[in-house]
């Protein structure tokens, strides 16, 4: 008789025991959970974000290339640029990533594209186009197929840079060769130059 009793208490105290160890795992998962319960009142959450200005003044809207010829890096320098320039009216930095958005009704391939900016530095280094990385501000453009950064600077309060571009297509490509159409022929580069910016920290 006295082991049934031994045995009744100590289940009754297992019981206890866990319905302790229960509530306390309970309220210390309660502690660090927050609970959000609306309202008429209260039905939305707005979230604002802070704008950034950016003053972008440009000669021309499109960078086209129509009944060109493949021409030498030297040759192709003494070209018109796209000519551009950025001025940050804000009161804190900001980062700029400047974009060559090739358009989708671009009919040649960038890789017969080269390319060259001088951004007040004073040094050309001409490149084929599709070896440019691609940014690292993402953004999405409509009616654009490629995306190739060509330059990322900072910009403080009032700062001002511009840019000159040049393009051309590179004198590897093939032309007319013996009688035979090379793949450049009958083709346009169509594409535009963006400015995407961030704020820096």
């Amino acid at each position: 008789m006295a082991n049934i009793k031994l045995r009744y208490k100590i289940t009754l105290l297992s019981i206890v025991c866990l319905m302790v160890l229960v509530s306390m795992t309970s309220f210390s998962y309660a502690y660090f959970v927050a609970v959000i319960v609306g309202n008429e009142e209260a039905k939305n959450i707005d979230i604002n974000t802070a704008e950034i200005n950016m003053n972008f003044t440009e000669g021309t809207e499109n960078v086209s290339l129509s009944n060109v010829y493949p021409i030498s890096d030297e040759e192709g320098l003494t070209g018109t640029p796209y000519e551009f320039t950025l001025t940050n009216p804000n009161n804190y930095n900001v980062t700029v990533e400047i974009l060559v958005n090739v358009l989708t009704d671009s009919t040649m391939d960038s890789s017969y594209i080269k390319v060259a900016y001088n951004n007040g530095s004073g040094q050309l280094t001409p490149a084929l186009l599709n070896t440019k990385p691609g940014p690292n501000i993402t953004i999405s453009f409509e009616g654009v197929k490629e995306c190739y950064l060509l330059d990322s600077i900072t910009l403080v309060p009032n700062g001002t840079q511009s840019f000159k571009v040049w393009f051309w297509m590179d004198e590897s490509v093939g032309g007319v060769t013996g009688g035979e159409v090379g793949p450049s022929m009958g083709k346009d580069f169509k594409a535009k130059i963006a400015a995407v910016t961030a704020k820096s920290e």
